[in-house]
């Protein structure tokens, strides 16, 4: 959706979200918090998607592109000027043009983000701000160490075939 739509729900959706809190007297961090998951980036060539190429310069360049874009829009103030910039940067010119970062929640994050930074406001009147907790990647992680629950590898994991994830937590600022 364009993020002009996404500002139009988003507001529809905090507004919905605010009055039940206020209703229920319920406490944004204590009573009730917002979770956003998704995976980062995907890059390789099963995703046709090596901006950087192949091996592992490539992996630390794509790593270094998915920590810019953390840095600069995801950590620190949050507002809806920070949150277009970043849909634009993973959408490319147009929303229509999906192709640009594979970012699995390159709608997902903005719209739960604009979501949550409305009905904090709308609640407590406040700004939230946004903290990198971890950062990593399935090449670096390697197999998870899961076993005895008939799960089998879900994916390979090469350099020619990764998936980027991260945790950010938001605070009041």
């Amino acid at each position: 959706m364009p993020f002009a739509r996404m500002e139009e729900i988003s507001g529809k959706l905090a507004e919905a979200v605010a009055a039940y809190m206020k209703e229920k007297d319920l406490a944004a961090g204590k009573d009730i918090f917002f979770l956003v998951s998704s995976d980062g980036n995907h890059y390789g060539q099963d995703f046709k998607n090596s901006p950087y190429g192949e091996g592992e310069q490539a992996w630390e360049k794509a790593l270094a592109f998915d920590r810019r874009l953390i840095k600069t829009y995801l950590e620190g103030p949050q507002g809806p000027a920070g949150i277009e910039e970043l849909t634009k940067e993973l959408w490319g010119k147009t929303y229509l043009d999906y192709r640009s970062t594979y970012w699995c929640g390159k709608y997902s994050v903005p719209f739960g983000l604009l979501t949550a930074e409305k009905i904090i406001d709308r609640v407590l009147h406040k700004k939230i701000r946004g903290s990198l907790i971890r950062y990593s990647d399935t090449y670096s992680e390697g197999v998870l160490p899961i076993k005895k629950m008939g799960m089998g590898l879900t994916a390979p994991f090469s350099l020619r075939h990764w998936v980027s994830f991260f945790s950010v937590g938001y605070y009041l600022d």
